[in-house]
């Protein structure tokens, strides 16, 4: 059963029990104080700041949804009328009366192609402003995640002639949907950037600990690919960045990896070393309550 959380990470409920218990706590504490006004003040000036830190966090969450749904409204109305125009180019390309020369079919073609790329990369930012909202969390099996998303990608393995090696998984607490676009995300940037030798994959699990002290799972995806220079390590993230110029895609999955895995209050991160290969950490919050 799905539940929703608040931005704390925690479901109201969770939130009322736990405010209840402390003032229940703090009642006790200072009836056996010398000092009770004293200690009382102190409470309340430590309640006044917390409320006045959720009101900060509730502005920063209402503020996030409206830039989501802007994204979102400002690519969705984009989207239309790009692919208009991409299919009028082609009508033009494909029913030419008289024919054009060569160097108008040349410019022809690019156009067809350039609107095809920003049409990509529209809904790119769509998706991507989708990744990070809605959430509904349930009990999500990862090894069955890791299936799912190894058979959607079953095509690129075959050409690549790619080795792919699950280790152990464990049932997180997530999003089902948005943890299979994570992961096949970054099982396609490990098809995407390898190199020439055989492609080998490896998905593994530990656990681990969030920044915030926090019980976690680490889900580690390595690759044996070309790797990732030093220096572009903190860009991966980025929207609309690209390990290599050349490369296909709008460099927009990456962006959705970080949005989705900091919507289910993780973290994510790479290490990689150039001819050898990357190692994407995931990170997320292991609740043992709810698994």
């Amino acid at each position: 059963m799905k539940e929703k959380r608040s931005g704390t990470g925690f479901s109201e409920q969770d939130e009322q029990c736990s405010s209840q218990q402390l003032e229940l706590l703090m009642e006790r504490v200072i009836s056996h104080s010398s000092d009770g006004d004293a200690l009382k003040r102190e409470i309340m000036r430590g309640q006044m700041f917390q409320r006045e830190l959720q009101a900060a966090n509730e502005r920063l969450e209402r503020a996030n949804e409206e830039l989501a749904s802007f994204g979102y409204a400002i690519s969705h109305d984009l989207v239309a009328p790009l692919r208009r125009c991409g299919l009028l180019l082609k009508f033009i390309e494909e029913d030419q009366d008289p024919p054009l020369n060569d160097a108008a079919q040349e410019h022809l073609r690019s156009a067809v192609q350039m609107t095809g790329q920003l049409e990509a990369m529209v809904q790119g930012v769509l998706e991507c402003s989708r990744a990070g909202t809605h959430i509904g969390l349930g009990k999500v099996a990862l090894d069955e995640v890791i299936v799912e998303a190894l058979q959607n990608l079953e095509a690129l393995l075959d050409v690549t002639e790619a080795t792919v090696e699950v280790g152990d998984l464990p049932a997180v607490v997530g999003d089902r949907f948005r943890l299979l676009q994570l992961f096949q995300n970054l099982l396609q940037n490990a098809i995407r950037y390898r190199s020439d030798r055989p492609l080998r994959i490896e998905v593994s699990a530990r656990e681990a600990r969030t920044l915030g002290g926090e019980t976690a799972w680490r889900i580690d995806v390595k690759d044996n690919g070309v790797g990732i220079k030093e220096g572009s390590l903190k860009e991966v993230f980025r929207l609309f960045s690209r390990l290599q110029r050349d490369s296909e895609g709008a460099g927009i999955g990456l962006s959705i990896c970080k949005r989705v895995v900091e919507a289910h209050g993780g973290e994510i991160a790479v290490t990689s070393e150039v001819g050898v290969g990357s190692t994407f950490q995931v990170i997320l919050p292991h609740h043992p309550e709810r698994d």
